[in-house]
């Protein structure tokens, strides 16, 4: 993307020019602007423009004139923001910082020219609202100063901004906000009283118990970003569901998360009273977060941005406190690669079936044990008996470990985690996320099996210094192998990435009663496990059992468990699920999918039989 450069316009404010602007009151500190789409010529004709302070709250609020020019009057002394947005299209809020500290009643800003409100500085906007910088009005002049020298990556940034701006208001996209600032959504009331609610728990690294200490942690509603700009310099393209009318011709641009990262080292976090969801964590890793009732979404926290771990929250009712939030490097595993896989509906139960599914390695002292001793070349990811890892429990019993895919990639996410917080030395080029979803997805190229093999490029992206990598990776990957085979056996390399979990409770549609001994079929794109892999666990064999179909009989229950091993690591696989009951006069068929190494649970209601 190629950045287009709004050029400040100099000179003076006609009188008949600002007859055309509706200013709200006579008193105040006089702003004069001009509300531009980026591009060399294209001022917003009849663009509603708002004052607001740091605080979110709207003080003053006018039309610009044919020529995107504007006049507003603000009161003195405050700190907030110029924010225009097109007639009809309050989603599309340009916005720039502006101050009047220092400012008299009467008096103009800025003493010359036009204040520009536009996508560049809509950056320089989000960059000052999500850092807090001490001087606002300093930053705003030094990343101005670095758009005028053409700096690269804020080039890039307002480019980017310029170009996504544009194609939103061609596509007359109105069902995604711009940037965080609304112009639907604010009011000139009284803040609403505190809600006292929010989450908090515990960060740390996965080992016996390492906080993380001074971390920072911080909300986000998802992934792919709260707001188009997020989601653009996040993903270097266009990833939410509602952009992906323009994401073709937007294209993507690998340069902007690097750029991304640099100006925004917290990411963009939703503002609540004019400050981001952030916090940071105390002497022993525990962490609070007034995040918004009703809201789900993630806490991330991280000593540094690209070994950022996180957790998904589920949305809490209005003056509750979630606790027991705890971030730790299997819950990113969770929230990165198993949550994005499933239906909007099976994410809060198959997270509880995950941390089940784990035991004591979901807890903020789980049993991963990975310590370091100074080594002639440095520090080494091994322990003191010279093994480069245990786990402190002798078997998955021992560990409460309830399904051995999980734990197996939990562990894993741990000592990777463990080894990347201790020999980063450099910029990283990836986050902790794509890296460990690089190494689980990784496959043998003989066989084209899982081998979830740690090479030294992985450890070099994270930061790890070339030499130290090539020491590192072999070590780390003996390491984490043998301890997954020491827990639960050799074959788990394989099925930990590859299988998943599907749990059936079938009940009767009309009465509600479980149907015990119905015969329930499973059809679709999986291999046969044999010795109990794929069979009905703790109901003996499976009645049939072939590539792509698997027969097995409900319990006294209703219930009957599959464990279904996919052909490609970390991906959900399509299933079609047929229900007879025993007498034949009841049956059902549902589409669902395993998702490894998840446990996802489905209830299937039967019908009479036709």
């Amino acid at each position: 993307m190629k950045a287009t450069l709004f050029k400040i316009v100099f000179g003076t404010l006609l009188t008949a020019i600002l007859l055309g602007c509706h200013g709200d009151s006579s008193t105040g500190v006089i702003v004069r602007g001009r509300v531009d789409d980026g591009t060399a010529t294209s001022p917003l004709a009849g663009a509603r423009c708002l004052y607001l302070n740091s605080s979110r709250r709207l003080l003053a609020q006018t039309t610009a004139n044919p020529s995107g020019e504007f006049v507003i009057r603000v009161p003195p002394d405050v700190s907030g923001f110029v924010g225009c947005y097109p007639d009809q299209y309050p989603n599309l809020v340009l916005i720039t910082y502006l101050g009047t500290m220092g400012a008299a009643e009467g008096e103009t800003l800025p003493p010359e020219g036009l204040e520009e409100v536009s996508p560049r500085t809509t950056v320089v906007a989000n960059i000052i609202a999500q850092t807090t910088p001490p001087d606002p009005q300093a930053r705003k002049e030094e990343l101005l100063a670095q758009l005028a020298a053409e700096e690269p990556d804020m080039t890039a940034l307002a480019g980017a901004a310029t170009e996504l701006f544009n194609q939103m208001l061609d596509a007359q996209i109105t069902d995604e906000d711009f940037s965080d600032i609304n112009g639907e959504t604010v009011d000139d009331s009284p803040a609403d009283a505190p809600d006292n609610g929010g989450v908090e728990g515990d960060a740390g690294d996965g080992s016996v118990f390492s906080p993380l200490v001074d971390a920072t942690c911080a909300f986000d509603g998802s992934f792919l970003g709260d707001y188009a700009l997020d989601d653009l310099f996040l993903n270097g393209t266009l990833e939410l569901p509602n952009l992906q009318p323009i994401a073709a011709e937007l294209g993507s641009d690998p340069s902007l998360p690097g750029a991304f990262r640099r100006y925004f080292p917290y990411g963009i976090q939703p503002l609540v009273g004019g400050q981001p969801l952030r916090t940071m964590t105390d002497g022993s890793g525990r962490y609070f977060l007034e995040v918004p009732p009703d809201t789900e979404g993630f806490v991330s926290c991280a000593l540094q941005r690209d070994l950022s771990i996180s957790t998904f929250i589920e949305p809490r009712p209005p003056g509750v406190i979630l606790t027991d939030q705890n971030v730790l490097p299997p819950t990113e595993l969770f929230t990165k690669l198993i949550l994005p896989q499933l239906a909007e509906q099976d994410r809060q139960p198959t997270e509880a079936n995950f941390f089940d599914d784990i035991g004591a390695l979901g807890e903020i002292n789980g049993p991963v044990q990975v310590d370091t001793i100074l080594g002639s070349d440095g520090q080494l990811v091994v322990d003191t008996d010279g093994e480069t890892c245990d786990l402190l429990v002798e078997s998955a019993q021992a560990g409460g470990i309830q399904y051995v895919a999980a734990g197996a990639v939990s562990f894993y996410a741990s000592a990777l985690f463990k080894a990347l917080l201790i020999e980063t030395r450099g910029l990283p080029t990836a986050t902790y996320g794509s890296i460990l979803g690089n190494v689980l997805r990784r496959t043998d190229p003989a066989t084209g099996l899982p081998n979830a093999v740690v090479l030294p490029q992985d450890l070099v992206a994270g930061g790890v210094p070339e030499d130290r990598a090539t020491v590192l990776a072999t070590a780390l990957t003996a390491c984490i192998q043998a301890g997954i085979v020491d827990l639960v056996g050799r074959a788990l390399l394989i099925r930990m990435v590859w299988a998943g979990r599907l749990r059936l409770q079938v009940v009767e549609g009309v009465s509600g009663n479980p149907l015990p001994n119905a015969h329930v079929e499973v059809t679709g794109d999986f291999k046969a496990m044999e010795n109990g892999g794929s069979g009905c666990p703790g109901q003996g064999d499976a009645i049939e059992l072939e590539d792509g179909r698997i027969v097995c009989k409900t319990n006294g229950e209703g219930r009957v468990t599959f464990v279904l091993l996919g052909t490609t690591s970390l991906d959900f696989t399509p299933v079609m699920v047929s229900v007879t009951s025993a007498d034949a006069s009841q049956a059902a068929q549902v589409a669902a999918a395993i998702v490894p190494p998840a446990t996802v649970d489905i209830t299937i209601m039967t019908s009479p039989a036709l």
